[in-house]
């Protein structure tokens, strides 16, 4: 038995494309959110890179199957299956899954992320007393001026490929 708000079976969970600006690639969500918190399961195609953004939600992930780059501010890393790691609220940040499978992370945000606005396929898990009655939430702001974050990855990449960042 399904109880409105408190539990929706995975297959009645809305899913749903990218909604950030990317290079390349494309991402397939699902997402269900209550009046705190939201959680999101995410998968990254082969390529897939974002562009730098950032929200005032911090963010918890979990790498669920496959490896990618998470650029956080000025710290870049590579996660893989099983590895956990957070972007704190209003860090600028951006993935590339610079591999050929595709990766999969669940990813935690408090306070809610876009609820709404731009990841329509986000599911609520909220009462009928609480609809409309998020504590707070907020939607993700894309850099207008990357030219610096950009600039960064290439210098990155430069460093990667000549062995002398790991």
């Amino acid at each position: 038995m399904t109880h409105r708000g408190i539990h929706v079976p995975g297959t009645q969970v809305g899913t749903g494309s990218n909604v950030l600006q990317t290079t390349a690639g494309g991402m397939v969500t699902q997402a269900v959110f209550g009046t705190r918190c939201s959680i999101m399961l995410a998968t990254r195609e082969a390529g897939y890179h974002s562009r730098p953004h950032r929200h005032k939600s911090e963010q918890v992930n979990y790498v669920v199957d496959g490896e990618v780059w998470a650029f956080v501010d000025d710290v870049v890393f590579l996660a893989k299956k099983g590895d956990f790691f957070r972007i704190p609220a209003n860090a600028v940040h951006w993935a590339w899954n610079r591999s050929d499978e595709p990766v999969s992370t669940f990813q935690a945000f408090s306070p809610v992320l876009d609820p709404y606005a731009s990841r329509k396929n986000s599911t609520s898990l909220l009462r009928e007393h609480e609809e409309g009655d998020l504590t707070e939430y907020h939607e993700t702001e894309h850099i207008d001026d990357e030219k610096p974050y950009l600039e960064f990855e290439e210098r990155w990449l430069a460093e990667l490929e000549n062995g002398t960042r790991g």
